[in-house]
């Protein structure tokens, strides 16, 4: 049976903070879905919670041409550490983040994120698919 994801997931590429234990310190936040997030962190962490601050920027939608609500949102998460490191590269650690509590509006804020991507990611293929078939 092959693994499938439950949620979608988006790049975002960003820095965000990250508090474990008594430390807070700068990820770089990968992507992120409504259920979790991929980070590289300077720790090594394998196991416990943590809390993640997200500043989440507004996607510009390709398809409409406008953005819905300009601006950044800083997202309070908190996130279960999934014991599976995906390797370490000359940035950090690259760790998997289970979300574990956030408010309905944060979730929301992900959804709207990873739909907006996934939306230009789909509007950017057929635009490609179009210019081919007309042979520009």
């Amino acid at each position: 049976m092959k693994y499938q994801r439950k949620f979608l997931r988006a790049p975002v590429l960003q820095n965000s903070l990250l508090q474990f234990e008594d430390e807070a310190f700068i990820v770089k936040l990968e992507d992120i879905s409504e259920g979790g997030a991929a980070i590289v962190s300077p720790k090594l962490i394998t196991q416990g919670e943590c809390s993640l601050l997200v500043p989440l920027k507004k996607f510009y939608q390709f398809s409409n041409g406008r953005i819905a609500n300009e601006g950044t949102d800083i997202l309070r998460i908190n996130a279960k550490i999934i014991p599976q490191i995906r390797d370490a590269s000359l940035e950090g650690y690259k760790i998997a983040l289970e979300f574990q509590q956030m408010s309905l509006a944060d979730a929301k804020l992900i959804k709207d994120y990873v739909e907006t991507a996934s939306k230009n990611l789909n509007f950017l293929v057929s635009l490609e698919s179009t210019q081919r078939n007309e042979g520009l």
